[in-house]
This record gives C-alpha cells, structure tokens and sequence, in this order.
C-alpha cells in the first residue's frame, strides 16, 4: 500500500505540473484572442483544469503527501460547484437533482475529503 501510495503521490505531481502549464496557456489565450467565440472554449478548458486540480488533490491526499485541510466550507457551494462532476459521474441516463438547504449550511471540512465523499456515496 505504501508503494501505491508513493506511485500515486509522484503521478499526482507530475500531473500538477501540466496543469499549470496548461493553465498559464489558457490565460495567454483569454488574453490575446480576439474572436468571441473563443471565450467559451476557454472557459471550458479552464473549468476542466479545475476538475483536474481537484482530482490532483485527491491523489495527493490518498498518497499522504498532502495533509488535509479542514475550513470552513459553505456545503451548498461545494455542491453546486461539483455538479457538472457529478452529472459526468453518473452518465447522460442519470439525472442529478440538488436539494440544498434554504440557509447558510457551513460545516469545518476539508473540501476535496467532502467531494470524494459524496461522489464515493454508493
């Protein structure tokens, strides 16, 4: 188990490590492109990077290469956040209906320990 999780820790950085390239390329992008319609494939790219940045995480976490870090986290947020995850999680028959709390629901969590569990939920 503890060469796995070496394994997935040295993955993770190394996939950090694009990420960021990719990401200073995108802002490169945003900034010199002049048409329209490249804005929303931008946005795209860069909400998919995010996805990707979160997934690092994860890894990282798993590995014990990154402790956890537990704050204060606006769980209504954190869901609507994650809803294009989750929808791609459970595939196109699926339908993914959040129901949120009318109020403020905030808990002391860490936030990728939080996303692993609800897309970990059986």
């Amino acid at each position: 188990m503890e060469a796995i999780g070496r394994l997935t820790g040295g993955i993770a950085h190394d996939f950090n490590n694009l990420l960021h390239v990719v990401n200073m390329n995108l802002e490169l992008v945003s900034l010199y492109a002049k048409e329209e319609k490249v804005k929303p494939v931008v946005d795209r790219a860069k909400s998919a990077a995010r996805r990707g940045a979160r997934l690092t995480n994860q890894l990282l976490s798993f590995a014990r290469s990154q402790s956890l870090l537990p704050k204060l986290t606006h769980v209504n947020k954190l869901l609507v956040g994650m809803k294009d995850l989750l929808d791609i999680s459970v595939g196109s028959g699926v339908e993914v209906e959040l129901d949120l709390c009318e109020e403020d629901a905030m808990v002391v969590v860490d936030p990728g320990q939080m996303e692993m569990a609800v897309l970990n939920r059986p």
